[in-house]
């Protein structure tokens, strides 16, 4: 097949959980022989194209890195019809919203090319997000008025896509509450990761550790993504300082970069947590392995509707225990009490008794680690989610059931 992807960024923009799962999910389709194109917004180095066996990557000129606004839309569409001008593609493939612009302008296409959409989540998640976090405020408010309008317009948009992926269970329902969908065109996928470069390690453990100048006695806390207020990452460096009365032994790695970064390190110097906080800032997939091997709990304390995030599966994969808040779609990821813990956001005093519990007991945090490599291994892998994506796509492009 021939496949058009869209997507608004890649890890070369800004590593977060949707820039990597569009990546590895267009590489792994190239991989299985099919000839992928995406589309994506400008690089900062001015590299337009970037080729890789059967994956091109186009960088489109004028765009924002990162964003739709600034003429995504528009200009990735107009790039897939000059490209569909000298051979038409059989698919098309929409990581969350980017096909909108397509999709508008379909009519134009020289035939009817199928269209899948991956949905992560509803705009209705993520403004319930903005009113946790308080709507009066003038960011807040204004985040808001801007997730009704791409509400709106995915609305609008969804319903032209012949098949949805709902990735996370639990989500397909509110999909197609929210956007009006038929629901025997929505279907429920888990995400997938590499569960091959992402497993124990231990000689990688010890050589990372050392280079963070982390000892052997130190209990390692894991967050890996991007550094937003809604991942709730300020007020748990508060929790921090707190557990430390009980245990001194625990440290922070912060892997990410964002618009709170230098907040997030102002409120840890003012708690004088320079010694036990590392912020790591933006690293390269391949380090991401190993930054998670280093670890010895995995916290998620995101207070968003979050769907199946990457950093999260990632770190089941290299057999760490999660802890997190039960917002969003958490549940379908971790067994509470197997896997790792959720608590209820906001709650604190939960979060910070289940890390000390799994801080002070070793076998307990080894049985959780192998326990979510388990599950890991056997329902969120790349291989399967690749193979799940490329039969609804094949099922398309023949025009049979997709089902």
């Amino acid at each position: 097949m021939r496949i058009a992807a869209f997507g608004r960024s890649l890890p070369i923009h800004a590593l977060g959980g949707l820039e990597v799962h569009f990546l590895t999910m267009l590489e792994g389709l190239a991989s299985h022989g099919h000839k992928v194109e995406a589309f994506t917004t400008r690089r900062r180095d001015g590299v337009r194209t970037e080729r890789r066996a059967n994956l091109v990557i186009h960088y489109l000129p004028w765009t924002v890195p990162g964003r739709y606004d600034g003429g995504y839309f528009g200009r990735s569409a107009q790039a897939c019809l000059d490209r569909c001008r000298e051979v038409p593609f059989d698919a098309i493939l929409s990581e969350s919203s980017a096909a909108c612009g397509v999709l508008k302008r379909q009519t134009l296409l020289p035939k009817h090319i199928p269209v899948l959409w991956m949905a992560h989540g509803t705009w209705k998640g993520e403004i319930e997000t903005k009113r946790r976090l308080g709507l009066w405020r003038p960011k807040q408010l204004v985040g808001t008025l801007i997730c009704l309008n791409h509400w709106r317009r995915d609305r609008k948009y969804i319903r032209l896509a012949d098949v949805v992926i709902a990735c996370g269970r639990g989500l397909r329902d509110e999909l197609v509450q929210v956007y009006d969908l038929d629901p025997d065109r929505v279907v429920s996928q888990s995400n997938g990761v590499d569960t091959t470069a992402f497993g124990p390690h231990d000689a990688r453990r010890q050589k990372v550790r050392q280079e963070l100048g982390i000892n052997s006695e130190d209990v390692v806390l894991l967050i890996s993504g991007r550094l937003h207020p809604e991942k709730g990452i300020r007020p748990f460096l508060e929790l921090i300082a707190e557990m430390l009365i009980d245990f001194p032994r625990l440290r922070l790695v912060v892997v990410g970069d964002g618009p709170e970064r230098q907040e997030l390190e102002k409120t840890a110097a003012g708690l004088s947590l320079q010694d036990v906080v590392h912020f790591l800032g933006f690293r390269e997939r391949a380090e991401l392995p190993g930054l998670n091997n280093a670890a010895d709990i995995f916290v998620f304390p995101s207070r968003r509707a979050e769907g199946q995030p990457i950093s999260l599966i990632e770190a089941m994969a290299s057999g760490l225990p999660v802890v997190a808040n039960r917002a969003g779609w958490m549940a379908s990821l971790i067994d509470d009490g197997v896997t790792g813990s959720l608590v209820d956001p906001g709650d604190d005093r939960a979060m910070m008794d289940e890390i000390l519990i799994l801080a002070k007991d070793a076998r307990k945090r080894h049985a959780m680690g192998q326990a979510a490599r388990k599950k890991a291994v056997a329902e969120f892998s790349i291989e399967r989610a690749v193979g799940e994506v490329e039969g609804i796509l094949e099922r398309l492009v023949v025009g049979s059931d997709f089902r």
